[in-house]
């Protein structure tokens, strides 16, 4: 019975590399930061646009997305993960891993001039938390541990320090509500909800929340909820920008780009103006449908599979 491959996906943005299954691995993906660079591809409009023109770009970079990453608007998250973005999202190499000589032959065999390598004594007797701790300041401290490999894959994730994936969860959702609410400039003003209650709603600060009536600060706080979610707007525009180029978590300002003819522009603008476009995100519960679905299918296939395994009797 073949139930027991692992499956092994180096990616540098999923907290594991082997999987028992490929649903394990789907979770491991939906679970992570890919989450985004998948929500932010779905929430560009020039990505929607150069998928309906089959590649067709005056954007060199954008082209290479759309080549690389293929439709994301109406296509599941796992055929995408499966399909397109796993390949892109892989390191070509593996890493080494930590490994036990368990004799003398294997240590003397051992070359101790690799710099990649470094050689420890554990003791068995203690508690992992101590032995996790010594561990780390004995690695970091370690003269050749800067040499870390450059990344292998073709769409290598940015460099990013604690991000919070909730927080890029609310964003996302925010930026959703207020693009489907209409001309944005106007949320808030005349129609659609306005900024504050967005703010509440997506729990951006619970700092800047009004409590009750007799609270002094309601003007401050009012003021000061709707600058951050104005940024926070902003600081999803920049995500889909970058990602539209191949580059991802990123926030830095992009330069208008050169994307469209003329006969091009005027097809978009007609397309935006009967609502063919809106971005597509999807909610945990969407996803845990999604995977059921999906775990359906791969036990029939493994059960398939099986049946051709195993010998037959008459």
């Amino acid at each position: 019975i073949n139930q027991h491959m692992t499956i092994t996906t180096f990616a540098k943005g999923l907290s594991k590399y082997s999987f028992n299954t490929i649903e394990e691995e789907l979770t491991y993906a939906w679970n992570s930061i890919y989450r985004y660079w998948w929500f932010a591809l779905r929430c560009s409009r020039d990505y929607w646009w150069v998928c309906q023109e089959k590649g067709k770009t005056l954007d060199p970079e954008l082209k290479r997305v759309y080549k690389a990453f293929g439709p994301v608007h109406g296509r599941t998250f796992s055929d995408w993960w499966r399909y397109s973005a796993r390949e892109n999202f892989k390191e070509e190499i593996a890493p080494p891993k930590a490994m036990l000589l368990s004799s003398r032959a294997e240590l003397d065999n051992f070359i101790f001039e690799d710099n990649e390598w470094m050689l420890l004594r554990v003791p068995l007797n203690i508690k992992e938390p101590k032995l996790i701790e010594d561990f780390v300041q004995i690695l970091r401290s370690h003269p050749n541990r800067k040499n870390l490999r450059n990344p292998t894959a073709k769409f290598p994730l940015r460099k990013h320090q604690n991000i919070q994936l909730d927080v890029y969860e609310n964003a996302f959702w925010l930026w959703q509500e207020t693009e489907l609410s209409g001309d944005r400039q106007r949320v808030g003003i005349s129609k659609g909800i306005s900024y504050y209650d967005l703010g509440v709603k997506y729990n951006v600060n619970p700092k800047h929340v009004m409590n009750g009536p007799d609270d002094l600060r309601k003007h401050k706080k009012r003021n000061a909820m709707k600058v951050t979610v104005h940024r926070m707007l902003g600081k999803v525009d920049a995500l889909i920008a970058n990602a539209e180029i191949g580059i991802f978590p990123s926030e830095s300002l992009l330069e208008a780009r050169e994307r469209w003819k003329p006969s091009q522009l005027k097809r978009l603008e007609k397309a935006l103006a009967d609502g063919e476009w809106q971005p597509q995100l999807m909610t945990n519960k969407e996803w845990a449908a999604e995977l059921k679905q999906v775990h359906v299918e791969e036990e029939a296939n493994r059960e398939e599979t099986d049946m051709f395994a195993s010998p037959r009797y008459r």
